[in-house]
């Protein structure tokens, strides 16, 4: 024992490292995929991609392979960083046809970057790279983090935990007063397409610390916020023009019947306990088997930093982490606040800032760590993993050798469709002898139609704004039928009917984003390549002039 306390830093340090990869990765590794609570549906969105990819539709936008999806419209609405993974893994699905290894590795790519963000965070605040890895393990082995892989599924919260240490770094600098705005604009941008929820936790984050740092100037921080607000909004119109442009003209469930209420917001909460002591939830509309919980170990050592450590910034992390958790539990009343207030519903389950909670909790646990001697630390870290292994004990055990694709999902439906989903379901107008699918031009479905006589025809198909048909190559409109599907009338005789979409919004809000991002990136990197090439004698006859 007294030999490993004087064991080289690094040697231990990369020791844990490795061990704590290998843990947290472990059920990728093994055969077969794990369930969860979403994973029906980012194993629908998969399906999709990849068939859109293969069909050569672009933009991507609907599904019209996958059985009992009629055309859904995963790749419109849902947020597109995933969905821009699945595309760059789609060799790997090429190559060996297994949309499961597919999803792991993205599934890995997401632990891997949250790994190395909760390092730079780490290093950021605390300048050395021992605590920074430290840092890095207690997040991504953190019991929430492992419950929204392994219980959860949820590949898009994922993401955007993956870049909250690069936001917790660039909230921080801004309000201090330090720069970080490039890294707000990236940071934010990256979690709104990764996570619309997560969002919110980033806005109350950015709120907490506000409330927690002393020394800030309001009136900088108001002009820096507002206009990187403003870029965020120009970077993401890609993805934020479609949804308004639909949430005016379309009847989306998910735009009207989804937000939840403060009061469910509570009803959702853990009990305290629950989240203090990382007990599996057993209460609240959440359901049971969550560790909703930062870790007992990371709690322990914020509460012991808040109280004792005169250190400025862990003293904000640590009462940043104190007061996530407790917005996130039974013990802050949500049902107080008046069902007007707007946009904090998004966040639908305020647990959610668990994940702000536990990178803040990280870095404060590591400052605390990184002073004891070696065999502590290891110690301390070795426990903090077997317990974190929990919450991965049914993902190991109960493994399936194909992803679940029979569900036709609430969300992305017109209000007709979603009213009648039970017989959406059960319905199958391909088999009708008047309508024969004929082919797939730029992944949209032509058909042959023989009308008996002049009647309105549906096709298997889920009505979306924008929607038209060329009959014989005649464009003309469609309607929406009260099944909620594409209705159109036609004359009698045999027909050759192609769908079509109107598509020119996207690309508009694609151009906007392009643009954006092309003048960002030319303006910032001629200000860098400006300042490397200032020497000190234009520093020094600047201050004489002056």
């Amino acid at each position: 024992m007294k030999n490993f306390k004087y064991l080289p830093d690094k040697a231990i340090v990369f020791s844990l490292v490795a061990i704590s990869l290998l843990v947290v990765l472990l059920p990728i590794f093994i055969g077969g995929i794990w369930s969860g609570h979403d994973w029906k549906p980012h194993a629908l969105r998969l399906a999709s991609l990849n068939s859109q990819i293969t069909h050569g539709q672009f933009p991507f936008t609907f599904d019209f392979w996958t059985n009992g999806q009629f055309g859904y419209a995963w790749s419109l609405f849902y947020p597109p960083l995933t969905s821009f993974m699945m595309l760059i893994s789609y060799p790997l699905y090429f190559v060996t046809g297994s949309d499961i290894f597919q999803i792991k590795a993205i599934f890995a790519c997401g632990i891997i970057l949250a790994f190395f963000n909760s390092y730079y965070a780490g290093k950021q605040f605390l300048k050395l790279d021992k605590p920074a890895f430290i840092s890095a393990i207690f997040f991504i082995l953190s019991p929430y983090l492992i419950s929204d892989i392994y219980i959860r599924f949820s590949l898009g919260e994922v993401y955007a935990m993956a870049f909250l240490p690069l936001f917790l770094v660039a909230s921080y600098k801004m309000i201090s007063n330090r720069g970080g705005n490039v890294l707000f604009i990236l940071s934010s941008s990256l979690i709104f397409l990764s996570n619309i929820p997560s969002v919110i936790v980033a806005v109350i984050l950015f709120f907490v610390l506000l409330l927690t740092i002393k020394k800030k100037n309001y009136l900088h921080i108001s002009k820096h916020l507002l206009i990187n607000s403003f870029l965020i909004i120009l970077l993401c119109f890609f993805y934020i023009y479609p949804l308004f442009y639909n949430f005016l003209h379309s009847d989306i469930y998910a735009f009207t019947e989804m937000g939840k209420s403060f009061d469910d917001m509570y009803l959702f909460n853990p009990e305290i306990y629950e989240s203090l002591l990382q007990i599996p939830t057993s209460t609240g509309k959440s359901g049971r088997g969550l560790l909703l919980s930062i870790g007992i170990i990371p709690l322990i050592i914020s509460t012991i930093c808040f109280f004792s450590t005169k250190n400025p910034k862990i003293k904000i992390l640590s009462a940043s982490s104190l007061i996530l958790i407790l917005l996130s539990t039974k013990a802050f009343p949500w049902y107080l606040f008046s069902d007007h207030i707007p946009i904090f519903p998004a966040i639908q389950f305020p647990w959610r800032l668990l994940a702000a909670a536990a990178i803040c909790a990280s870095i404060t646990s590591s400052y605390y760590l990184s002073s004891r001697n070696n065999f502590t630390v290891a110690l301390v870290i070795l426990i903090f993993i077997s317990m974190s292994m929990q919450g991965m004990y049914n993902a190991v055990k109960y493994r399936h050798s194909e992803m679940m694709k029979d569900v036709l999902y609430f969300d992305y439906l017109n209000m007709n469709a979603a009213k009648n989903k039970v017989k959406l379901q059960k319905l199958n107008l391909e088999k009708s002898h008047s309508i024969e699918l004929l082919s797939y031009s730029n992944g949209y479905p032509s058909y042959t139609i023989d009308a008996t006589n002049d009647s309105s025809i549906i096709l298997p198909i889920i009505y979306y704004y924008g929607y038209y048909v060329d009959i014989d190559g005649k464009r003309s409109t469609v309607e929406k039928s009260s099944l909620g599907l594409v209705s159109f009338d036609l004359k009698a005789g045999k027909h050759t009917v192609s769908l079509k979409y109107n598509d020119n919004y996207i690309y508009l809000g694609g151009v906007v984003s392009f643009l954006t991002l092309l003048i960002l990136s030319i303006y910032f990197l001629s200000n860098r390549f400006k300042f490397k090439n200032l020497n000190i004698r234009d520093v020094i006859n600047v201050k004489a002039k002056g």
